[in-house]
């Protein structure tokens, strides 16, 4: 909004409303932080605020103040500090002001008139006394505050220079235009004026008293909506969530004063310096999350933290939000609380991790944050939780639940309690503290109508939805019905509650949002949010109406939708309930959110036939639903993301794009907000290979490609697969973003994905020389990794290359012990690198894995350290840390890379053998398909039968691999072990032989088959009888094929068993081959080239000789 002119005559003091906090501070970094108690005096921070202001170099505007009738505009400490740098008196002390209370001193202004008439006149006045701790002021204050009506006093002294006496010290602020002022000068210029007969005080607006907002007469709101300090947040409790403080409902806490749950304990551990900044707290609904994250909060503030709580939904926080209002808070201790962390899609995790870092504030903050979660979105979301929280457990034993519980009925159901006894009302709650509290407020209700113990004795313990149902039948919204709604009969759950299920679902909302949802499945929905609101179970909250507690919310709703205990789905009922969305696209997002939350949370049947219901809904409903989505161009796109978000929609949404996401995307192609759609699209399961979000992302970037939002877009879309056409276009348009935003923090996530992709010579150019500039700006920081990986892995010119490896090993002597170093190491041990910098790569790599050699993402560093030419103590610390990590992830699929690095090596001999049997302890696991362990364990003496089935089952799935002969060969020798291997070995053998294509291959090209076949001929059980036949049969088709007999043969090895076995063939004219002269000669040539014995080739060609005896010339 513009700022209204000011009018002296009619509101003097609305002169306060003027003042803004925290923009002086954002536009003078110089400026003292506000922290009370701590730093320089009131006078010291007032005199650098002077300075600050000295600076600028700011003009005077000879405007007077405002005559007793006239209207005067005041300019805003944009204006004075930055832009036009122009003020009169009035400007000058309200924008000084602001800039006291940044700074923590606690300021009034006073308007003086000349006793003569004329010109009036602004100045300021500190109260050199104390600090400003914030809205009202320090609690001593009041016995020093002059009186602002007729004369004004100045008790405690009025100082006239800076090191005098006094209570309060006068600064004449116009005093910064004039060249070569001083902050003396400013003093005692004030004083002057303040104590001089010929002026007397109008007006005296105590800014630091009566100061509550952030400049209500600003031009935009400097605080984003969504953001609340600790005050504002227990100004907003409703009902029962009242309890959350300790005044109303005392904290039960842990038994162990040590307990890593206990708030004082978690308050340290963020307190400090060391580990990650944030806690998550991962806890089962109702066990007390939200509880924690409130009295961590509480004691935040009593040890002088500034504490933020960020609401979810539609305030859509982001972490640039976020750092603006912590930068704005200016105090030296943030805490920021993200209760139900899954709520919040807009706080990227990545940026947020680099936005609350502490020098990127001014008054080098300490910001920590405490969250919550369920551990169904925990187990499930695929967010780097670990870059910000160390995760805390919170699973209260059955003694403290109980406690909680007790508490809970000492302050909420204490009569109830007298009338039926502890025990009675222990059962009847239950254990869990959300629940008991709702039950023990209508017990108590109960208890006060003297119906208590008559009701007890129909509703079953425990049973949040038979109390609901008892009040929606006291106010006549339900038909007669059993008094047990789930006794066994054919009941359904009549349209009240339906509407409530209906109207939960769809918060937090508005009133008329969730009336909008209730009406019609009830006539009655009016009356029924009324009598949920007066039960407290839903109440007001920054965002709308909310339920209590989302285990209001989920027990009604499961217990609505589902029939007990066969756990169906009521089909006509949950399509009521369902249908009550379609009334906005809000709607629709809401119950895309809360349904989520649901279906995690179930056991897996009720989740199955949950899940499985509402996609059949939503497929049947899809083109209204896409119609409704499409009404409204915000609404629409966010309740899209939540579709793709949920797991029963989001594949139903991709199979009918066209009725639900076409409608929207259509309708708002060019739309801003059409980035979050697409970047939920994007990163969905079903999204990454959907092919359709392509052109619609590219399509979209050529209206935004240079804004700060196409960031989220480009990202997760250079990640894909793209065809030529598309990934040209995305490159295109990667690059024209990197050209106006490269050295932006967040371009990280863009080049990520973009040097990892197969770019043109001209296009890589400019990518790298983008990447090295964002990296002369950004490389020392943690998250550089995201660059530093893809651009180490690509093929730099000789420059780049000692650049990006300079940057690289510099940025791990700052992080080389992080986690994330692991993604840094890999790529720069893999290029080729100088004597001396391979020397400390590899040495920065056997530092990493000393800390992190265990881990499951060690395995990319182990590959490429193990690859490198190591020293021998190097390979000896490497290996050594290699077994050790294989013996705890040996039989992982990924082992196999350092398994195959590890069997090329040169160990000792019991490493040896501990290395071939943890090679065929993953063959067991994993098959023999991979070449880089197989191919080396077959070479080996060792073998395990299940390992040699591994080999035969791979080689009949894989008949035209060309390895197959190579590898069973080495199975041929262990079939004395395990005879019953022979046959199945066998029809390996035929498979690998019948599907030779007709072309000639490289197959045999060692004459590798030929010395399998002459392997078989050794084995028994293939020389008589049926399999005998068979063998023979073989031995036919491979000798039809050219590339059998293959001069090439091994070195020291004799085929005169196979040579024998097929001159058998051939004196057995029944048997023989086609062409057997033809085979003789091929057999005669094949025997000279053997590299074996003399003897041995004699032998052979003897009985080669002995064989065209019985064959008949004419036949050939």
């Amino acid at each position: 909004m513009s700022r209204p002119h000011w009018n002296r005559a009619e509101n003097p003091d609305l002169l306060v409303r003027y003042v803004e906090t925290g923009t002086a501070a954002s536009l003078l970094p110089t400026l003292p932080p506000r922290a009370a108690a701590v730093g320089a005096g009131a006078v010291e921070r007032t005199r650098a605020v002077f300075e600050a202001f000295a600076d600028l170099n700011i003009r005077y505007a000879d405007e007077p103040v405002g005559s007793e009738s006239g209207w005067q505009a005041i300019r805003g400490p944009t204006e004075v500090l930055r832009t036009a740098r122009m003020a009169n008196c009035v400007d000058l002390a309200v924008t000084f002001s602001g800039a006291c209370l940044d700074s923590g001193v606690h300021p009034l202004i006073v308007v003086l008139d000349p006793r003569a008439g004329g010109p009036a006149h602004a100045i300021v006045v500190v109260w050199a006394a104390g600090v400003w701790p914030g809205p009202g002021g320090a609690p001593d204050y009041r016995a020093f505050a002059p009186g602002t009506d007729g004369d004004v006093s100045w008790a405690r002294g009025l100082r006239r220079e800076p090191d005098d006496f006094g209570a309060f010290l006068p600064v004449d602020v116009t005093r910064i235009t004039s060249a070569g002022a001083t902050f003396d000068d400013a003093v005692r210029s004030g004083a002057e004026l303040l104590t001089s007969p010929e002026w007397q005080a109008s007006i005296v607006a105590d800014v630091g008293l009566k100061y509550a907002t952030q400049g209500e007469f600003r031009s935009e709101p400097r605080k984003p909506s969504g953001i609340s300090t600790h005050s504002e947040a227990i100004d907003t409790l409703d009902g029962f969530r009242e309890n959350l403080l300790s005044t109303n409902l005392p904290f039960v806490h842990p038994a162990d004063p040590q307990d890593p749950t206990e708030p004082q304990r978690l308050l340290e551990r963020l307190g400090d310096d060391g580990g990650l900044p944030g806690v998550l707290l991962v806890g089962a609904a109702g066990v007390g999350k939200t509880r924690t994250c409130f009295e961590v909060a509480e004691l935040a503030v009593r040890e002088g933290w500034a504490v933020m709580h960020v609401a979810s939904g539609d305030a859509a926080v982001t972490s640039a939000d976020l750092f603006e209002a912590i930068e704005f808070e200016r105090a030296a201790k943030v805490l920021v609380v993200l209760d139900y962390l899954n709520e919040y899609g807009n706080l990227h995790i990545p940026t947020l991790q680099n936005s609350i870092r502490p020098h990127k504030f001014t008054a080098r903050t300490k910001v920590a944050l405490i969250a919550s979660c369920r551990p169904g979105w925990h187990a499930t979301t695929d967010a780097p939780l670990g870059l910000l929280f160390e995760e805390v457990t919170l699973e209260p034993d059955a003694a403290r639940t109980a406690a909680v519980r007790d508490e809970i009925l000492n302050v909420v159901a204490r009569q109830a309690v007298l009338d039926v006894g502890l025990e009675r009302m222990r059962e009847t709650c239950g254990d869990r503290p959300v629940i008991a509290m709702l039950i023990a407020a209508e017990a108590e209700h109960l208890h006060e109508q003297g119906q208590l113990r008559e009701m007890l004795s129909h509703i079953r313990p425990a049973n949040l939805l038979e109390w609901l149902e008892r009040r929606l039948a006291e106010d006549d919204l339900l038909p007669p019905r059993p008094k047990n709604l789930f006794s066994d009969d054919d009941n359904e759950p009549s349209q009240a509650l339906q509407a409530c299920a209906a109207m939960l679902l769809a918060t937090p909302l508005d009133e008329p949002g969730l009336l909008a949802c209730g009406k019609d499945l009830t006539a009655n929905a009016e009356r029924i949010l009324r009598r949920l609101r007066s039960m407290k179970w839903v109440v007001n909250s920054p965002t709308g109406l909310v339920p209590v507690h989302d285990l209001v919310t989920d027990q009604l709703v499961e217990n609505v939708l589902l029939e007990r205990p066969t756990d169906i789905v009521r089909t006509e009922v949950a399509d009521n309930v369902l249908n009550a969305c379609l009334v906005t696209g809000r709607t629709i997002g809401r119950y895309a959110i809360n349904l989520s939350r649901i279906i995690r949370d179930l056991h897996r049947p009720e989740a199955m036939s949950v899940r499985t219901h509402c996609a059949r809904w939503l497929s049947g409903r899809a083109e209204e639903t896409g119609k409704v989505l499409a009404s409204r161009e915000d609404e629409g796109s966010y309740a899209l993301g939540a579709v793709l978000d949920n797991p029963s929609w989001s594949n139903v949404a991709f199979a009918e794009w066209q009725l639900v996401v076409d409608p929207w995307l259509q309708k708002y192609t060019k739309s801003i907000y059409a980035r979050h759609l697409l970047y939920k699209g994007l990163r969905s399961e079903q999204g990454k290979t959907d092919q359709r979000l392509t052109p619609a992302a590219l399509s979209w970037l050529t209206q935004h490609a240079t804004t700060t939002e196409a960031g989220f877009v480009l990202a997760p879309l250079l990640a894909r697969d793209l065809s030529e056409e598309h990934a040209k276009a995305a490159t295109a348009a990667a690059l024209s973003w990197l050209n106006q935003h490269g050295t932006t923090f967040d371009a990280r996530f863009v080049f990520n994905p973009l040097l990892a992709r197969d770019l043109s010579e001209k296009d890589a150019k400019t990518a790298t020389t983008a990447a090295l500039s964002w990296l002369n700006q950004h490389g020392n920081t943690i998250d550089a990794q995201f660059v530093f990986n893809p651009l180490l892995a690509r093929d730099l010119s000789e420059k780049d290359a000692k650049t990006a490896t300079t940057a690289a090993l510099s940025w791990l002597n700052q992080h080389g012990t992080t986690t994330e170093a692991g993604f840094v190491l890999p790529p720069l041990l893999n290029r080729d690198l100088s004597e001396k910098d391979a020397k400390t790569a590899t040495t920065a790599a056997l530092s990493w894995l000393n800390q992190h050699g265990n881990t499951i993402s060690a395995q990319f560093v182990f590959t490429s350290l193990l690859s490198q030419d190591l020293s021998e103590k190097d390979t000896k610390v490497a290996t050594t840390a290699a077994l050790t990590w294989l013996t705890q992830h040996g039989t992982t699929p990924d082992a196999e890379f350092i398994l195959s690095r590890m069997l090329t090596i040169k160990l000792k001999v019991e490493s040896r053998r501990e290395v071939v049997q943890l090679s065929l302890d993953w063959i067991e696991e994993n098959g023999a398909g991979s070449d880089l362990v197989s191919k080396f364990v077959s070479r080996q003496r060792e073998m395990t039968k299940p390992v040699a089935i591994k080999f035969i089952e791979w080689a009949m799935a894989n008949p035209g691999n060309e390895d197959v002969s190579w590898r069973l060969s080495r199975l041929v020798k262990h079939t004395e072990k395990w005879p019953d291997l022979t046959i199945k070995l066998l029809a390996a053998i035929e498979e690998m032989v019948w599907t030779i294509p007709t072309n000639t291959t490289t197959l045999n090209s060692f004459s590798e088959v030929d010395s399998l076949m002459q392997a078989l001929c050794r084995i028994p059980q293939l020389k008589t009888g049926i399999f005998g036949a068979r063998f023979d049969d073989l031995i036919r088709l491979w000798l039809s094929r050219p590339e059998s007999l293959s001069p090439h043969c091994s070195v020291g090895t004799s085929y005169i068993e196979f040579v024998s076995r097929v001159t058998s063939l051939l004196i057995l004219s029944k048997n023989s081959p086609s062409k057997p002269n033809e085979v003789l000669d091929r057999l005669e040539t094949w025997i000279h080239n053997w590299k074996y014995l003399d003897e041995h080739r004699i032998q052979a060609l003897n009985c080669v000789n002995f064989a065209r005896n019985f064959v008949d010339p004419e036949l050939s």
